[in-house]
């Protein structure tokens, strides 16, 4: 019974030894190699598939073309009741332009974000499109609600927010293009 007992214990220290020892005698080797695997894995999927802040970066230059589309819209009905004498609808309208531009801010912020400055041409597309919205948060602040007065100031509004739209989808098509 003691050789059995000696045997069984011989045997436990042993299966017990042997897994502690092999992953330190092991270890770099496969850290190179888990390392190796790592790196390489990103760009594949990179290359094969969008990347999730693509996605993100596009479905966001496309929520600031609708809000650009609404700047455009209210900047239109605003210059209509300009046009019509109508101070109240004018007011109104003003209103919409200002609140579509913050909206349309916020998504160009968001937008700035995802690009960084990963893509030279989208960061500069992203900046003109910054430097166009603080002009117009300007002129929108300078707005009256006179249409005598504020003529002038809307029809520089829609010149810009015209612009801007075409700017977005440039920048639109360098995020399909070229931002990974």
């Amino acid at each position: 019974m003691r050789l059995t007992l000696a045997l069984l214990l011989f045997l436990v220290v042993l299966t017990v030894a042997l897994p502690v020892a092999n992953p330190a005698n092991n270890k770099s080797s496969t850290t190179k190699a888990t390392t190796k695997a790592t790196t390489k894995a990103p760009t594949k999927a990179t290359n094969t598939k969008p990347s999730s802040d693509k996605k993100k970066l596009e479905k966001g230059i496309k929520d600031n073309l609708k809000a650009g589309d609404k700047e455009i819209s209210a900047t239109e009905k605003a210059q209509n009741a300009a046009k019509k004498n109508d101070a109240k609808g004018l007011k109104k309208d003003e209103k919409k332009i200002n609140s579509a531009l913050d909206e349309a801010t916020k998504d160009r912020q968001k937008n700035q974000k995802i690009a960084g400055n990963k893509d030279p041409a989208l960061t500069k597309g992203l900046g003109k499109v910054e430097n166009a919205q603080k002009g117009a948060k300007q002129t929108v602040n300078g707005l009256t609600g006179d249409p005598k007065k504020d003529k002038g100031s809307l029809d520089k509004l829609d010149a810009t927010f015209k612009k801007g739209k075409k700017t977005n989808e440039e920048n639109l098509q360098e995020a399909k293009k070229n931002f990974n």
